[in-house]
């Protein structure tokens, strides 16, 4: 009954550190890939001033 206990206690501690290796080496950092952008879809910001 107790080896039971413990066989069940390390078959969730050996799947939480597995979901969490899994999760860690899945994440990827990507180099910034996005340029400049076309002038004509970029458009031009124009601020409104607001009296105080």
């Amino acid at each position: 009954m107790i080896l039971s206990r413990i066989r069940v206690r390390y078959f969730y501690l050996f799947a939480l550190v597995f979901s969490l290796l899994a999760f860690a080496l899945s994440c990827t950092r990507l180099p910034n890939v996005q340029g400049k952008g076309e002038a004509l879809l970029q458009g031009v910001w124009n601020q409104d001033s607001i009296a105080n």
